[in-house]
């Protein structure tokens, strides 16, 4: 065989290598795969992706960011319209202010201090209801170059006057005004008396009073702690708030302006001392306390006496099975005062029975005078006895305390009562 021969038959026994290719089935290939023989396509797709997924964000994004607009718009509009609403009112308000266009007939005597600041006068005239915008006052006082030539000494104003007038007020030397009454109101005074009082000295008319008092159209703290429960059953509807203090007046000064000096006076009174939020925490409602310091108010001889003497009638109220009647000498005579009047009106004298304790159970149904803020207190936070009766020396005005009858019958000697 010759070499060609031998080479022939040699490439013929050898077996055919096949080559090494990838495949892939028809089950592996999707409609949108891309199959790529090397890494850098795969590289290049995958940065492409990404940058798509950066530059073009879903429907749902774009959603909230206008979502997210349109509620930043709706809360810049809210903002706008709150704030032109309280320019608004601070502009009418304000221009109500200086111009007196429609306010209360409120009348006040204040007294300005020597040396008292431009501020220090618009709060006084504040707190007094001459004024409602302090900061206002300023200002216009400013502008005008006023406030060095203001004068000390008791002046009379009206919340009826305007910016102007005020001024011209405050710049006069104050003299003695024939026109103004200043009458002092005793702790324990009533209503009846109070009227007497008014009447007397030319203030106001007494029926014009009790009724500006009892339509109580003011804007005090206590009204809200108000019922009209009892109401009926009572003589004077608002006794026991008109403030015992010394006041000053108008001749012939509108009636509701007297009542709300009386009015204005007890809210004061009972927020300086924080006793509203005293009774809000207490067993009794803010009539019961008043009814019971009125009681205290007329029996005690002395300050020092009244939370002993609120004892004993806490100790009745919370005994009422055993002691089911107060029994307390003002009430008795409260109710023969009341009845005389009550029968020349024509009334039952059912509502005068009422307040007498030595025949009615328990509280009468309103306050028997107008008590001072030591004669509640003395309500709200009593001594702690175990007295049931108590009498008093009607000259020298001491006190005598028992727990058991027997006891309060030797008082009664001691005192000069039997």
């Amino acid at each position: 065989m010759s070499e060609q021969e031998k080479d022939q038959q040699k490439i013929t026994e050898e077996p055919v290598k096949e080559q090494e290719i990838s495949t892939v089935s028809a089950s592996d290939i999707q409609d949108d795969t891309v199959i790529f023989s090397s890494t850098s396509d795969k590289e290049f797709l995958a940065e492409k992706e990404e940058k798509n997924s950066i530059e073009q964000p879903s429907r749902k994004s774009v959603k909230k960011k206008k979502k997210g607009k349109k509620w930043t718009g709706f809360l810049v509009a809210g903002i706008i319209i709150i704030i032109s609403i309280g320019l608004a009112f601070t502009i009418l308000t304000g221009f109500n202010d200086v111009f007196a266009l429609s306010k209360p007939a409120i009348s006040a005597d204040i007294e300005i201090p020597s040396g008292a600041t431009t501020a220090q006068i618009s709060k006084l005239l504040k707190e007094e209801g001459i004024i409602d915008q302090p900061w206002l006052f300023r200002f216009v006082v400013k502008m005008r170059g006023e406030g060095s030539g203001f004068q000390a000494g008791v002046h009379s104003f009206s919340a009826k006057w305007d910016y102007d007038a005020i001024i011209e007020e405050l710049n006069m030397v104050p003299s003695e005004n024939p026109n103004v009454i200043k009458i002092t109101f005793p702790e324990g005074s009533t209503l009846d008396e109070i009227v007497r009082l008014l009447e007397t000295n030319g203030v106001c008319d007494g029926d014009q009073f009790l009724r500006a008092l009892e339509e109580n159209s003011f804007d005090f703290a206590y009204q809200d702690m108000l019922t009209e429960e009892k109401n009926d059953s009572k003589y004077h509807v608002m006794e026991g708030y008109a403030f015992p203090n010394t006041y000053n007046f108008f001749k012939n000064e509108d009636a509701e302006s007297v009542a709300r000096k009386f009015l204005q006076a007890f809210d004061e009174h009972m927020q300086e001392a924080n006793l509203y939020e005293q009774i809000k925490s207490s067993e009794f409602s803010l009539d019961e306390v008043i009814t019971l310091a009125s009681i205290v108010q007329a029996e005690a001889g002395s300050i020092e006496d009244m939370p002993k003497i609120a004892s004993v009638l806490m100790n009745r109220i919370h005994n009422s099975d055993q002691y089911p009647k107060l029994e307390c000498d003002p009430t008795k005579s409260y109710a023969k005062e009341i009845s005389g009047n009550l029968k020349s009106e024509g009334t039952s004298d059912a509502i005068a029975e009422a307040y007498d304790t030595y025949v009615t159970p328990g509280l009468p149904p309103g306050a028997i005078c107008n008590p001072g803020i030591d004669a509640i207190q003395a309500v709200l936070y009593p001594a702690t006895t175990d007295y049931y009766y108590f009498c008093a020396n009607i000259e020298t005005k001491e006190c005598f305390y028992a727990k058991t009858l027997e006891e309060h019958n030797q008082n009664l000697k001691k005192a000069g009562l039997i």
